[in-house]
């Protein structure tokens, strides 16, 4: 295993130093990643050891993930968050539901003989959207900053709300829960939403306040002035994590409080949990590459080809089109939210928890998972910056348009 961790880290080093020039080729981190792994593994005699690094996966995930969030929730616009008006909210209460729901249907009619609460558990990890493979969307200046926000609140928050939902209908799949199936999903949904939030909230609003005494007495100076934006997503998280709350949404709220609380936004200081999360994040499509793309090769079939590339069309676009009807987002704007719905992290998360379960099919549902995060992170890496410069044009066609048709 030494060898193997070796051989990524070597290669990820070699791409700190070339990341600039491969992003004009649109060949995106997570891609560059995720294909250092696979040919890690490859190139390594001991590949069968790679096997055991199932758990390592899931832990760098979940760390990276929380990082990300922190700094999406920290940079998020306040103002422009509330010129969005109804469109987060009807993205996440109406269609995450519907995604999870049309993903089922999918499910029940490729595969008619896998029981349904199994299906329900594929439709529910492959539903949250991904913040850090939408990080080229928010670098993309030109897209309009009310999709940018829309989406980056959108996928910062899903991760968590898809987490009680997940383990509830993990749990009922392994027959431990059948009786009162309601009152765990409602238990599992206020403590992992309500906890989270909670420790976010009061831990951020701790920490300031701690930090503003500090300076007033000059005690918070040097090197330790940038630190606890580094400690802080990470202790946020594990708190949560410690009293049953979701980690996911403790680091985005924390990072929203502390944008709300700053006097002065200065992005300099979020550079260090930025960088942290993106490094983790690319150890993880490494070792995504490495531990479950690699294998998944001779159990490829066309059912799970087809599964995955509905999961990121028709599952994914129909809902958003729907629930965004009556708003003043443009037909371009619509369509672009509906297909940037990335699968990456938080998947990954939910398969390392699906891994454990031993459900019957469990083989079956983390080969469709993977095949969909492959497609995802190739499909949606390679069109973020061509369909981001096609939305503008696209919009500047309609608004020019519209301008002829007004009196």
């Amino acid at each position: 295993m030494t060898i193997l961790l070796a051989v990524l880290s070597g290669m990820i080093l070699a791409y700190c130093f070339v990341a600039k020039g491969l992003s004009r080729l649109w060949m995106s981190g997570p891609i560059v990643g995720m294909t250092l792994g696979v040919i890690g593994s490859s190139w390594y005699a001991g590949h069968a050891e790679a096997a055991g690094m199932q758990a390592p996966l899931g832990a760098l995930a979940e760390l990276a993930l929380a990082f990300v969030l922190f700094r999406d929730g920290a940079s998020t616009d306040l103002r422009a968050l509330r010129s969005l008006g109804s469109i987060p909210s009807r993205l996440l209460l109406l269609g995450l539901p519907l995604c999870i729901l049309l993903g089922l249907v999918a499910g029940v009619l490729i595969w008619p003989d896998v029981p349904l609460l199994e299906l329900t558990v594929l439709a529910v990890l492959l539903a949250p959207t991904d913040a850090a493979l939408g990080s080229t969307i928010m670098e993309q200046r030109d897209v309009p900053l009310r999709i940018r926000q829309n989406l980056n609140v959108e996928s910062g928050l899903n991760d968590g709300l898809s987490v009680p939902v997940f383990l509830l209908f993990l749990t009922l799949a392994t027959e431990q829960a059948m009786a009162h199936p309601l009152t765990i999903g409602l238990t599992l949904f206020v403590k992992e939403l309500g906890i989270g939030a909670a420790v976010g909230i009061l831990m951020t609003i701790l920490s300031v306040l701690i930090g503003r005494w500090s300076i007033r007495r000059g005690w918070f100076v040097g090197v330790w002035r940038d630190l606890p934006f580094l400690m802080l997503p990470l202790c946020v998280y594990t708190t949560a994590l410690s009293f049953s709350g979701s980690g996911f949404i403790a680091t985005f709220v924390s990072g929203v409080t502390l944008n709300t609380m700053a006097r002065t936004r200065d992005e300099r200081l979020l550079e260090e949990p930025e960088a942290i999360g993106q490094a983790l994040s690319l150890v993880s499509w490494a070792f995504f590459g490495a531990v479950m793309v690699r294998p998944l090769w001779p159990y490829l079939t066309p059912d799970i080809v087809l599964y995955a590339l509905l999961s990121l069309t028709v599952i994914r676009m129909v809902p958003v089109v729907l629930v965004l009807l009556g708003t003043d987002l443009h037909p371009s704007e619509k369509l672009f939210v509906g297909w940037f719905g990335p699968r990456g992290l938080a998947s990954i998360v939910f398969m390392d928890m699906l891994h454990d379960a031993n459900l019957p099919h469990d083989q079956l549902l983390l080969d469709v998972g993977t095949c969909t995060v492959l497609c995802s992170v190739v499909l949606h890496g390679l069109t973020a910056t061509p369909l981001s410069r096609a939305l503008v044009r696209a919009e500047a066609r309609e608004n020019a348009e519209a301008a002829k048709g007004s009196p």
